[in-house]
């Protein structure tokens, strides 16, 4: 009786020593885990075993702060975390994840550089101040409304389908490399003053919000003219800001000025231009396709002809004699 009793406590020692353990600081996150079953007493702990092919984890608004023991979920496809405490995230461990949810809460960063199979990352009502999507090449999703991010590099995802950046502190948004892009929102960012969406399919732009944005930002298209028309979907359905002007080549209205900001009248004009208080040496006209149409580089006075322009947007470029430039935007009536 006695050599049985040895045999069985040996037994039940070695399948303890065998039995891995994953450590689940945070009580709130360790019931979660108890009310999906996939645990059965509070203790601090939850069998690997038991989570190590879980699929999906939604875990919205139930007080949790410490997300440490997600590392051990290998084969987690979907993580939401919505709505809870958490200051902090690794991720780096769960390279099966495609969707990922930590909105509202008050996290300041995140490292999805390992989960290069991310579909979906939605990050609104956070602290983020900063995001590296750069080795994340399958990203069609991507929710960053009410962060602090002030810049955002995308040439990496080139199946980007849609984007949210609504509320942030962004100067400038490219999209050139992004021509799967169907819906944008980049409202209310006081200091964006450069868009680009000229990437070969703007007009597959369906939904495009950018207003509370920078005064006269430029906006880089494919077709300049009928994003300004605006008479033909997709246009036509766009919420711009009316500061705003469309071009092809915006380099040519967000130059840095040496000079002082030139005054000039009427604007839209229809013969002639009036410049106010400035002197200088030459000028150059572009259309908002970025052609040049007029090139005076001997100009004396202060009136610019032009009558000769169709109606629509132009860009005027002046120098003066110590071959200083500012650019300015016109409309021709």
């Amino acid at each position: 009786m006695k050599k049985i009793y040895l045999i069985a406590v040996s037994v039940l020692l070695i399948h303890t020593a065998q039995a891995q353990f994953t450590a689940i600081p945070d009580s709130n996150f360790e019931q979660a885990l108890i009310d999906l079953g996939h645990d059965d007493v509070l203790d601090g702990q939850v069998l690997t075993a038991n989570i190590v092919n879980v699929t999906e984890l939604f875990l919205s608004d139930m007080g949790i702060q410490n997300m440490a023991g997600i590392q051990d979920f290998a084969s987690l496809i979907e993580l939401s975390v919505g709505e809870n405490q958490i200051t902090t995230m690794n991720v780096s461990q769960n390279l099966a994840l495609e969707f990922l949810v930590i909105a509202e809460n008050p996290i300041s960063a995140i490292d999805i550089s390992n989960n290069t199979n991310l579909v979906g990352f939605a990050a609104d009502f956070t602290n983020l101040s900063a995001l590296n999507t750069s080795n994340n090449p399958n990203l069609l999703f991507l929710y960053l409304w009410d962060c602090n991010i002030s810049s955002l590099d995308l040439s990496n995802n080139i199946s980007l389908i849609e984007l949210d950046v609504d509320e942030n502190n962004l100067t400038q948004l490219d999209l050139g490399n992004n021509p799967d892009v169907q819906i944008l929102y980049s409202v209310e960012n006081p200091n964006l003053s450069f868009i680009n969406i000229k990437n070969g399919n703007t007009a597959g732009l369906e939904e495009f919000y950018a207003f509370d944005i920078a005064n006269n930002a430029c906006i880089q298209v494919d077709d300049a003219q009928a994003a300004t028309n605006a008479s033909t979907f997709p246009y036509n359905q766009w919420n711009i800001d009316p500061s705003s002007t469309f071009s092809e080549e915006c380099s040519l209205s967000t130059e840095t000025f040496d000079l002082a900001k030139i005054t000039f009248y009427p604007n839209p004009a229809t013969d002639k231009l009036t410049i106010i208080n400035s002197t200088f040496t030459g000028y150059q006209i572009y259309d908002a396709k970025g052609s040049l149409l007029a090139n005076n580089t001997k100009f004396s006075g202060n009136q610019i002809n032009v009558a000769f322009l169709k109606p629509g947007i132009y860009f005027m470029k002046v120098t003066n004699d110590k071959n200083q430039t500012q650019t300015v935007r016109f409309v021709k009536k």
